[in-house]
């Protein structure tokens, strides 16, 4: 999958799992009345994590922390990823998640 196909559909994926952990009472960092900044921040959050792909690696016998992956070019790359997989989860939500559960207005359609 091309990398910015695979940022949409994850985005679209975590607008679906930021919903159902809205909605889980195991976890009470998101829920349907946190304020909007908080939510905001949440899927800039998920957002970022999912598009960084650094790696990190904690050798605990050592007590060493490695992280790799943490170039320029690899840093603006994320930069691109986060901000398809931020936009795609808001256009995943309001097109896919809230749009469907709106109330649409009635139709009329004549009858020949």
């Amino acid at each position: 999958m091309e990398p910015i196909s695979a940022q949409v559909v994850l985005g679209a994926a975590f607008a679906y799992i930021l919903q159902w952990l809205k909605k889980a009472s195991w976890f009470p960092v998101l829920t349907e009345q946190s304020s909007k900044g908080w939510k905001v921040t949440v899927s800039a959050i998920v957002a970022a994590a999912t598009a960084a792909s650094i790696d990190l690696d904690w050798q605990q016998a050592q007590g060493v922390l490695t992280i790799s992956g943490l170039t320029w070019d690899h840093t603006w790359n994320a930069l691109i990823a986060f901000g398809v997989s931020w936009l795609s989860q808001h256009a995943s939500y309001e097109l896919l998640v809230k749009a469907p559960s709106a109330k649409l207005p009635a139709v009329t359609v004549p009858l020949k």
